[in-house]
């Protein structure tokens, strides 16, 4: 479907989609598909000064073990620690981002990596940089904090530049989403993660992209 009207590049801007999907995806076509895993990875690599690495994320991304591999494909001497943080997304979902609950609950998924001596923690799902300055208050000024996203998104700028395919600078982009679940939700989640309204929605069920019932 996205191919199909003209894009250049695809960004899975999921990390749990990244680990389990980046290379079926990338079989399907041509064009550049990027994920949030490597460039997450390089940028970890790049700010470890001790050379031990947390990351933080959904069950399924830290139970794929992806950053592991992708950080130490890079530096096979690097210490990696993961841990599930699965309460967060509903927290940064709810805009719960200065409460005591959320600050509690933090405190108790860092321990572990903190104990372990990490400089470096990977924010390891997309909902996380909302919880930014809670995540940092908790870890401390010692340890730096990667997002993947704004990695992945610099990343993409330099590939479309690489290749010639960045829009001229006087075209005014415009954002469509299209969306396989309620657009309601979708609006009050995404307005809270963007700090700026959101139009031009459509929804189309994902039965109507595969031909099946889903």
């Amino acid at each position: 479907m996205l191919v199909g009207r003209g894009v250049k590049l695809i960004a899975i801007a999921c990390n749990s989609a990244s680990a389990v999907g980046l290379e079926d995806a990338r079989s399907t076509t041509s064009i550049p598909v990027l994920g949030v895993i490597e460039p997450g990875a390089r940028e970890a690599v790049a700010s470890t000064r001790n050379g031990r690495v947390g990351i933080i994320g959904t069950a399924a991304t830290v139970r794929s073990g992806a950053y592991g591999r992708a950080i130490r494909s890079i530096d096979p001497d690097i210490f990696v620690t993961a841990h599930p943080c699965p309460l967060l997304v509903g927290f940064a979902e709810e805009g719960l981002t200065r409460h005591e609950a959320t600050r509690l609950i933090v405190t108790d998924y860092l321990r572990p990596l903190v104990e372990q001596g990490v400089d470096t923690i990977v924010l390891g799902c997309t909902h996380y940089p909302i919880l930014k300055e809670m995540l940092g208050e908790v870890a401390g000024e010692s340890i730096a904090l990667v997002d993947p996203g704004a990695a992945t998104a610099e990343e993409i700028a330099s590939r479309l530049e690489s290749e010639g395919l960045l829009n001229p600078g006087d075209i005014v982009a415009q954002h469509r989403f299209v969306l396989s679940d309620l657009p309601d939700r979708f609006i009050e989640v995404g307005e809270k993660f963007l700090g700026r309204s959101i139009e031009m929605i459509e929804k189309i069920p994902l039965e109507e992209l595969t031909g099946t019932e889903v």
